[in-house]
């Protein structure tokens, strides 16, 4: 890798997290003041059925920058780069188009759980537009890994700036004349741009990979879905906790409430995924490291897993100040019941936060059994929380979305460091990350009682 590549990697990545946030916050402006907060809501719901494509999407998109990053490298001797990405462009196209069809036809049954009556119409007519989300987004996240894969995430971030911008403005055009379809529209396009753009650019890195995938091979399909398996085991459990919770919302407070936690877990999940989107510029140069680089492996995750404490701190407090700007912009005022829901969030997201270095090396070694626990833990306490929720007990589940996190980056860091060896990363974090921890509780407490404060 070019020296000071990774740096630039980081920071591409960084101010594409910042470009897509703010631009998609301006989307949820527009859609809210055109469309109103219910119609927010039903969309929020149904696009649960893109989270269940990504989970059934054993093809290894996700994985393919990986893929790519061992092959150029010489760590992965005997894969081809032509057919592994072929192969995983075909195959999850294949298995998203099942995925969606199937949805198409499920899901207004589902549906009539968490939704009224009057509102289920709306729902079924956006259908036809997540199953388009489904197949363009997985084959634009193949692309976008690739990209990831050629260690020039500055050129992805192009691309995802891009993309989200051609959104906006579509946004801006239509959502104002035909309400919420216009934004199905807008989330059409925006995997489409992405798609054929990032081929484009991917194949200007990798010129034998042609204009379009045609080769399927069998091997290639067992390595890139053996990987996938393993990568989207973890999926399935994150299935089980953002539809949970959204329909578990719905259910309890109507498409309102589902709304109102879509605005407080994206205003911190953005702010937290700036951080994430730079520490994703990791998994290539990790897979490209040889079994005799452990000295740079454990340097570089020393400075990564401090790097993402002094982020986290940072992340908290940005969040609690725009806590109320956000609610300000979207909803027109400032709202108690947000700035409720949005303080416990941005204390469970961030605490969580400096171990993510450590779930991306186990994510890069394919050795991701501790990760899939953390995700089953996070499962379980949302289940119990929204059963507890269901008999009538107010703040349930929130309460257990907290705690579900907050054993989920214990786990991370338990199972992942004696695993693969990362004791004397943890050695030399360890103050670092205590200091962090007192840090974020205090500006969290600080932030529940200035909620306090506007709430009167």
């Amino acid at each position: 890798m070019k020296a000071g590549s990774l740096s630039r990697n980081t920071l591409a990545a960084l101010g594409q997290a910042v470009v897509v946030s703010v631009l998609m916050f301006l989307v949820y402006r527009v859609v809210v003041r055109s469309s109103g907060l219910e119609e927010l809501g039903v969309w929020s719901l149904i696009m649960t059925g893109s989270t269940v494509a990504r989970a059934g999407d054993v093809s290894g998109a996700g994985g393919l920058g990986r893929f790519i990053a061992m092959i150029r490298a010489g760590t992965d001797i005997g894969s081809d780069i032509v057919e592994t990405t072929h192969t995983v462009l075909l195959t999850s196209a294949a298995i998203n188009l099942t995925i969606g069809i199937a949805l198409y036809f499920l899901a207004p049954f589902a549906l009539r759980f968490a939704l009224t009556p009057e509102l289920l119409p709306r729902a079924i007519e956006l259908l036809p537009f997540v199953v388009a989300i489904i197949v363009l987004g997985g084959l634009a996240g193949a692309v976008i890994s690739g990209i990831d894969g050629t260690q020039r995430v500055d050129l992805r971030a192009m691309v995802a700036v891009s993309s989200a911008v051609v959104s906006f403005l579509i946004v801006l055009v239509l959502v104002p004349r035909i309400g919420i379809v216009g934004f199905g529209i807008a989330q059409v396009v925006s995997p489409l741009f992405t798609m054929i753009v990032g081929w484009t650019v991917l194949r200007r890195q990798v010129p034998e990979i042609g204009w379009f995938p045609r080769r399927w091979h069998r091997m290639a399909f067992r390595a890139s879905t053996g990987f996938g398996l393993k990568l989207n085991g973890i999926s399935l459990l994150t299935l089980l906790f953002e539809p949970l919770v959204k329909f578990s919302f719905g259910a309890t407070g109507g498409a309102s409430q589902v709304a109102l936690y879509e605005l407080a877990s994206r205003a911190i999940t953005q702010i937290r995924g700036l951080a994430v989107a730079a520490s994703m510029a990791l998994i290539p140069v990790l897979a490209s490291l040889q079994s005799r680089e452990q000295a740079r492996r454990t340097a570089l995750l020393v400075k990564a897993v401090n790097t993402t404490a002094y982020a986290a701190v940072a992340a908290a407090a940005a969040a609690i100040v725009l806590a109320p700007i956000v609610s300000f912009i979207v909803l027109g005022k400032v709202s108690a019941a947000l700035l409720y829901m949005s303080v416990p969030l941005i204390f469970a997201w961030t605490m969580q936060l400096p171990t993510v270095p450590v779930y991306l090396a186990a994510q890069t070694d394919g050795r991701m059994r501790w990760n899939a626990l953390s995700h089953l833990l996070v499962a379980v306490a949302v289940i119990a929380g929204a059963l507890l929720e269901h008999v009538g007990i107010a703040g349930a589940l929130l309460t257990s979305i907290v705690v579900g996190l907050l054993l989920s980056g214990i786990t991370v860091l338990a199972g992942n460091v004696p695993m693969l060896g990362l004791s004397e990363v943890m050695r030399q974090s360890r103050s670092r990350l205590a200091l962090t921890a007192v840090m974020i509780v205090s500006i969290c407490a600080a932030g529940w009682v200035g909620v306090g404060v506007l709430a009167e």
